[in-house]
Parts: structure tokens; sequence; C-alpha cells
């Protein structure tokens, strides 16, 4: 789950730099989430199978942490609370196809 949090949080930076320029073009954008794919597979040692099963589930999460992120509500803490509940939903899905070690 270590893994993962830190891949989390490569890419909310990475997204913040992004957002220090103008508004990043299709390309960019392309660009931008083909390093994701690519240093997330590197980072994980996803299989080619693995691979498959992960990355539909993961844009799946990344969805739904991205619309609880942009949420009109001023509660952090029931932002916090709703992100935390679907980290765990999460990691039980992101177990059963890369194993427990790499999840943490």
């Amino acid at each position: 789950m270590k893994k993962l949090y830190f891949l989390l949080a490569f890419i909310t930076i990475t997204g913040l730099a992004t957002a220090q320029d103008e508004q990043p073009t299709a390309k960019k954008k392309e660009d931008i989430e083909a390093l994701k794919v690519a240093f997330i597979s590197k980072e994980l040692e996803l299989t080619p199978d693995e691979a498959q099963q992960f990355w539909p589930l993961y844009n799946q999460y990344y969805k739904e942490l991205k619309a609880i992120r942009l949420a009109n509500t001023d509660d952090v803490l029931e932002k916090d609370e709703k992100v935390l509940a679907l980290r765990k939903n999460y990691k039980d899905q992101f177990t059963k196809i890369i194993g427990p070690p790499r999840v943490n």
C-alpha cells in the first residue's frame, strides 16, 4: 500500500506541476498519462496479465477518487473519510490482482 500511496502522491504532484502552466493541451495530457502508466507499471513490476487486470481497476479507482476530491463540500473530514473508505475498498481488489507485498 505504501507504493500505491507513493504513486498517488507522484500523480498528484505531477498534476500540480502541470497546473502551473497554461491549460495542458490534449497532447500534453496524453504524454502525462503515458508517463504515469509507465512509472506505475515499472514500480509495481506488473506482468502483462496483471497490467490487463490492474489498469481498468486503477482507472475506475482514480475516477472515483477525483470525483470525491472535486466534490463541492467544505467538510474536509467527510472528504477524508470517503477517500479512506475508497482506499480500503480498492486495496482488497488490488491485492487480488498484484498481491499484498506490492499493494503495501
